[in-house]
């Protein structure tokens, strides 16, 4: 409960809770499974969206989907394939309004005891990954330098190798103008002492939502699209797509 608007939690006819602004195409949640494609059904259902607003943007040229951290996000339940507990990469496409805010890109992180990981934007523009290997306690990694145009539309992709054969664990930040974009590192690569790992912890997936570890300032962003491997470039456990959105 709570993981998404209790609008989005039931199956039937949603089209009096969703925002319908100038400019807007409306997103019905009975088809949020469209849109969520390749997000595996959870242990206790499958994918839903939060009450967001649909654009077609004439603009940057693509739809996006408009979130704002708290009532209006994408979230999707926990499951086996989102379970990852070694090598890790992330990727989200979004339109940044400014560098000004702390707020969360995507997360599989609750409260004590039900942290996986979370990926932030800081304000100032850096970029940070955290994780957690025992459910509580919270590791992570910082960005060596901001975001640079610290506005409009930007990827950014986030790895994490937990071991990488020297006793190590290492975190890369990449920036590309969109998703399938040629990726470009972002500061210098972070290097810490000491392997690591992931806590598998039951908590679902979310974009765009405020994550139980800070109080990030909910800011409205536009939300083009995400991905998840299991390992670094490995196996594609979640993609979601807005460019079919019509």
């Amino acid at each position: 409960a709570g993981d998404v608007d209790d609008r989005a939690s039931r199956p039937h006819h949603l089209r009096a809770g969703l925002r319908h602004p100038v400019g807007a195409r409306q997103v019905d949640v009975d088809h949020g499974a469209e849109l969520l494609r390749g997000l595996p059904a959870g242990r206790h259902g499958g994918a839903h969206t939060g009450v967001v607003e649909q654009h077609v943007e004439t603009a940057e040229g693509a739809p996006y989907l408009l979130l704002n951290g708290s009532s209006a996000y994408i979230s999707t339940p926990d499951s086996v394939p989102l379970s990852i507990t070694g090598d890790l990469e992330l990727q989200v496409d979004i339109w940044l309004p400014d560098n000004r805010y702390l707020w969360d890109l995507c997360n599989k992180y609750g409260g004590a005891g039900a942290r996986s990981w979370a990926l932030q934007i800081n304000a100032g523009g850096t970029v940070s990954l955290y994780w957690s290997a025992d459910g509580t306690s919270l590791l992570g990694s910082t960005s060596t330098m901001p975001i640079w145009p610290c506005s409009g539309r930007t990827a950014i992709k986030a790895t994490l190798d937990v071991n990488d054969g020297a006793g190590n664990h290492v975190v890369k930040f990449y920036t590309a103008d969109a998703i399938g974009g040629t990726w470009t590192q972002l500061g210098n690569t972070v290097t810490t002492a000491g392997t690591t790992s992931i806590f598998d912890s039951a908590t679902g997936v979310a974009y765009g939502k405020n994550s139980a570890t800070t109080a990030v300032t909910p800011v409205r962003q536009r939300f083009y699209g995400g991905r998840i491997y299991q390992g670094i470039a490995g196996t594609l456990r979640s993609s979601i797509d807005t460019s079919t959105l019509t």
